[in-house]
């Protein structure tokens, strides 16, 4: 995976260097910060080493080139709704409201509340910001123990 990024990267270069705000943002998971479940290591070993590719490559691209990385949570995806159902017995809200019964937000994240971060990211409003980590997970990452 990491090998598919590097090369991916290396081939759009050419193409951001012509642009004077070019961005990367590369999607990560809370999973790599906060590990739940030993059953997705490999997923949580991928995610985590996003972390550190979208680190790196921000000091080395710097500064022509932004790269940041989304860390979101739970999320209404198809992969999430399938938890869900196994959770829920068949039933997708069910199967959610066991998910988020011990999460701060209670609730799955929409598509688009992970998308605007991404867009705040990519835009002049993020002029500043490289090599940052932005978690957007509802809380889950900020409770200790």
């Amino acid at each position: 995976m990491q090998k598919l990024l590097r090369s991916f990267c290396r081939e759009a270069l050419p193409f951001l260097e012509q642009n004077k705000t070019a961005t990367i943002v590369n999607v990560s998971s809370g999973s790599a910060l906060l590990p739940v479940s030993l059953s997705i290591s490999s997923y949580v070993a991928s995610k985590a080493g996003l972390i550190a590719f979208s680190k790196a490559l921000a000091y080395e691209l710097a500064p022509k080139i932004r790269v940041n990385a989304v860390c979101p949570g739970a999320i209404d995806t198809e992969m999430l709704q399938d938890l869900g159902r196994m959770l829920g017995q068949g039933d997708v809200s069910a199967g959610y409201a066991v998910l988020t019964q011990n999460r701060p937000m209670k609730r799955v994240a929409a598509p688009s509340e992970i998308a605007n971060p991404i867009l705040y990211l990519a835009s002049d409003l993020a002029s500043f910001v490289t090599g940052s980590i932005h978690v957007v997970d509802g809380g889950v990452t900020a409770r200790v123990g």
